[in-house]
């Protein structure tokens, strides 16, 4: 799941890398001066790193350069992998999603960024032909509000579900995933997220025991050990407690297998806290 949200947080924790960085004990001013120009120089220095491939993703970061108030991000992707993205221009811009980018960092880096007064701009480009898939703007001031909002409770991210909706909704079902095996159905039902998958043959319940759902299950949660989405997004993932829910079905439709992965499934196998 290479898509467009992933690109957009990983770009906010590159810039939220060398803000962390910065040591400025500057405070109750309209702009912090130090903090700003410590922010720069380390982005001078990210600059001299591209390109390089965001992490997790097929998408290239070429380029940062500085305009005024805010950083802006060239990122260049090919066509096949940018029609995978879930969010259109609308809802990648909207105080929800940026709510959703702010949500995954510490209030304090945050902080740093509001206090220098500086913004981001994304520009996500063709890479054969250089034209633009589309911009994302964080102004300052929007960094600010939406900020303010989060800390006061009168703004609400994105839910895990609600991105996950919006990316499903691009799926072309049934597809092929494997010799004999079909994903035939993908759908967001009381929060959580539901595959339902189609074996080509005659399968009973009776057929898989313990041990091999156990089998099956450890299969599951170490490919989503690949899945970068899922660490970025844990805060939002153990918030919705958002579970998947992987049902297996025979060639007559009868399910022969339901395996639930919670969120301490997936994040213990990473060795969170």
């Amino acid at each position: 799941m290479k898509h467009l949200r992933r690109v957009l947080i990983m770009a906010v924790l590159l810039a939220a890398t060398c803000l962390a960085s910065c040591n400025s004990k500057q405070k109750n001013k309209p702009v912090d001066y130090v903090a700003r120009e410590a922010i720069m120089q380390e982005m001078g220095k990210m600059k001299e790193q591209l390109p390089m491939e965001i992490p997790g993703t097929s998408f290239i970061f070429q380029s940062v350069d500085i305009d005024g108030d805010k950083f802006v991000f060239v990122v260049s992707a090919s066509e096949d992998i940018w029609e995978q993205q879930g969010l259109s221009q609308a809802d990648a811009n909207s105080d929800k999603n940026i709510a959703r980018v702010l949500s995954n960092f510490d209030s304090l880096v945050i902080e740093k960024l509001v206090d220098a007064r500086l913004g981001f701009e994304y520009i996500y480009k063709n890479e054969r032909n250089d034209s633009i898939f589309m911009k994302l703007t964080l102004s300052a001031d929007k960094i600010a509000d939406v900020h303010r909002r989060l800390k006061d409770g009168t703004l609400e991210p994105f839910t895990m579900a609600e991105i996950a909706e919006k990316e499903l909704s691009k799926m072309k079902l049934p597809e092929q995933v494997d010799e004999g095996v079909w994903l035939t159905d993908a759908f967001i039902k009381n929060g959580d997220i539901y595959y339902e998958a189609m074996i080509e043959a005659e399968l009973e319940a009776s057929d898989f025991d313990s041990e091999t759902l156990d089998e099956m299950k450890a299969g599951i949660i170490e490919g989503l050990q690949e899945e970068k989405l899922f660490m970025i997004n844990k805060k939002l993932i153990i918030r919705g407690n958002t579970h998947l829910i992987y049902i297996y079905k025979d060639n007559r439709g009868k399910e022969f297998a339901r395996i639930k992965i919670a969120p301490s499934d997936i994040f213990d196998l990473f060795g969170e806290e």
